[in-house]
């Protein structure tokens, strides 16, 4: 009896509780059309300071649990001025009803783009028919018009009585379709179908797209004695080396780029202590990996500069806000990154923030660094959705970025996007001209990539190698915090602009050589002399490392003439290059009396050119590599190199390319 009477009184308390639930629910919509904001971000404050909050759903529909008392309320959508309603009551017990819509003239940023492909036998990520329809046009339809989207957009495709969607004679199942940048397979979709995948996006790594090269061979210098590259301090192929291990799978062999997998590390060269903001250092010994071969290291250091002493910033943040970037380590990871950025600022510095999706707008104006709460207040009301139009984006960035130019300061646009255009101007060629012309104002650029599925490493490269710039890629908070904390000087200011290398090798005693990556930075011979020609740009502190092997003729006598070096750059600020020269008479060492940098830098160089099953890989193995690089551990501050050991233990796991 006593247990059905406690089972009784269980049962009323749970209805007493149901029934004094408190809270505040609602609908958002805007003021002129009546139409549903999705993604809107509620706040509650009480006294100014935040107490909860939530997001819109597709319907435009908010509900906060919370305790009773009197509140301020916020509704905040980008390209919307902050709806705020103050002296909110919310009695015990109830469930208190508040409708707000949203006035002024706001950026589109909710049109849900399908785009109809068909699978071709090699790239199935290109696009062949598109089209678009808005969130509004979803409302209005009814169930069976919402399950032919995909037909009403396509415009040549057919439909079965199932609403499935042939485009151009594929097959049914072959088509792929994209909601606000989410990647979609199948055939017809139901409203609440398309509601799910807007809320749980779908990554796919098999259309993320990387730039061909063809390795570099080995070359005469009787044939071309000199070898021309561009500096290049990008690390994103690291970055993203280390996404793909820890999903259990190697990156795509076009992913790989060695140079950047090297100066992903840093190494104890000396500053420079001449004329010049650059130290060189050389070291000589055995290639580990091709017998008869040495292995020729050049290691430059840029010289280091503490943030306190470096001259005001004026920087724009441009952030993508289009649907592709709402999975978790999209848009969420970019307010994080940006967050270390904003502890860094001091009142001297300035921020403006631009965002884009199916438009392009000004979210923050121009505001001082003193005032840190309210630009991470702009930031935390960011929401994903809507398509890709980053080349309006880019426009705008640049156009504010002009308006509020330092002539004595540091000009940068902060680009965060996963490099998804699909609006506009989005071609890479059109892109990379946009970029070409906006270098030209004295506005760099720093290219942030994240997130995977559709992500397009390309495009990212391509902008910032000719927009005087940096590329890094970010995939988890550690990467951020090395980016904007450990190496912020390096990142935000350029101390140097188009620094371009020249080796001029002896054919008297090297009979061939090879550049081991640089294959997307290499200049012609005439290039270096030539200050029209752009080149790459060195972040304060940042140090660049390259690799040659050398096929020597006459052993190891050879080692006192093998070439020589020069170095031409610009100042930041300057269009007339400064050259510097020495000869390389480095002397030959045995690998196991080599620095620790050096004998580093090769495990890293071969576990590249084993990862992506290159054709001068010799008999490089995981087993030779974590034997050199384990031996060669040096200083590791902030453990990237112990980092390094595990992903080759997780690599070893994964089969290599046959």
């Amino acid at each position: 009896m006593s247990k059905h009477y406690m089972l009784l009184l269980g049962f009323l308390c749970l209805a007493m509780a149901i029934q004094s639930q408190t809270a505040i629910e609602g609908k958002v919509t805007e003021w002129d059309t009546g139409d549903a904001v999705i993604g809107a971000n509620i706040s509650l404050f009480q006294n100014g300071v935040f107490k909860t909050g939530t997001t819109t759903d597709f319907e435009g529909n908010y509900h906060i649990n919370v305790d009773p008392g009197k509140y301020d309320l916020e509704a905040a959508y980008v390209g919307f001025p902050v709806q705020r309603i103050t002296g909110v009551v919310i009695p015990q017990g109830k469930t208190t009803r508040l409708d707000i819509q949203l006035q002024g003239a706001g950026i589109e940023l909710s049109a849900v783009v399908v785009t109809g492909y068909k699978v071709p036998k090699v790239d199935k990520c290109i696009s062949s028919t598109a089209g678009v329809i808005t969130s509004k046009d979803m409302r209005r339809m009814s169930r069976k018009e919402a399950k032919n989207i995909p037909a009403n957009v396509a415009g040549t495709s057919s439909t079965d009585a199932g609403g499935d969607v042939s485009i151009k004679g594929s097959r049914a199942n072959s088509t792929v379709y994209y909601l606000d940048g989410i990647r979609v397979y199948g055939t017809g979709l139901s409203k609440r179908e398309a509601r799910r995948i807007v809320r749980q996006a779908q990554e796919d790594p098999s259309c993320d797209s990387f730039r061909k090269w063809v390795e570099n061979d080995y070359t005469s210098p009787v044939d071309q004695d000199y070898s021309t590259f561009s500096i290049d301090v990008d690390r994103a192929s690291y970055s993203l080396m280390r996404t793909y291990v820890n999903r259990g799978t190697l990156p795509p062999a076009d992913a790989v780029r060695t140079e950047e997998w090297i100066n992903y590390f840093t190494y104890d060269y000396d500053q420079p202590t001449g004329p010049h903001p650059y130290s060189v250092h050389t070291e000589l010994s055995d290639c580990p990996w091709q017998d008869g071969s040495w292995l020729l290291r050049i290691g430059l250091q840029g010289e280091s500069k503490y943030f306190d002493n470096m001259p005001p910033s004026s920087l724009i943040f441009l952030l993508d806000v289009s649907g592709s970037m709402g999975a978790a380590n999209k848009l969420p990871l970019v307010k994080q990154s940006l967050d270390m950025l904003i502890d860094q600022l001091r009142p001297q510095d300035q921020v403006a923030i631009v965002v884009y999706a199916g438009a392009a707008g000004l979210v923050l104006p121009m505001t001082s660094g003193a005032y840190k709460d309210l630009i991470r207040e702009a930031i935390g009301k960011l929401n994903a959705g809507g398509s890709t139009a980053g080349g309006q984006g880019i426009e705008l960035a640049y156009k504010v970025a002009s308006e509020h130019f330092l002539p004595e300061g540091n000009n940068r646009v902060i680009l965060a996007t996963d490099g998804d255009f699909n609006v506009g101007i989005s071609h890479p060629d059109s892109l990379e001209a946009l970029i070409a012309r906006k270098r030209e104002t004295g506005i760099f650029i720093t290219t942030l990539g994240y997130g995977m599925g559709n992500f397009k490493d390309d495009r990212l490269e391509r902008l910032a190698d000719k927009g005087n710039g940096q590329y890094a890629y970010i995939d988890t908070e550690d990467e951020a915090r090395k980016i904007f904390t450990q190496e912020l000087t390096g990142t935000l200011y350029t101390i140097a602009k188009d620094v371009k290398l020249q080796l001029r090798f002896n054919p008297e005693t090297v009979a061939s050589y090879r550049l081991i990556g640089y294959e997307n930075r290499l200049l012609a011979k005439e290039d270096f002399d030539d200050d029209t020609k752009d080149a790459g740009e060195m972040g304060a502190g940042h140090s660049v490392t390259a690799l040659y092997e050398i096929v020597p003729i006459g052993g190891r006598d050879a080692q006192e003439s093998l070439a020589t070096l020069e170095l031409r750059y610009k100042k930041p600020d300057e269009e007339q290059s400064y050259l510097m020269q020495e000869p390389l008479t480095q002397q030959w060492l045995p690998i196991d009396n080599t620095s620790d940098d050096f004998r580093w830098a090769t495990a890293v160089a071969g576990c590249s050119l084993l990862v992506k099953d290159s054709p001068y890989k010799g008999s490089v193995s995981f087993e030779g590599i974590e034997e050199l690089a384990t031996g060669a551990m040096g200083r590791d501050p902030f453990g990237l190199r112990k980092e390094f050991l595990g992903l080759l233990l997780k690599m070893k796991r994964i089969p290599l390319p046959q």
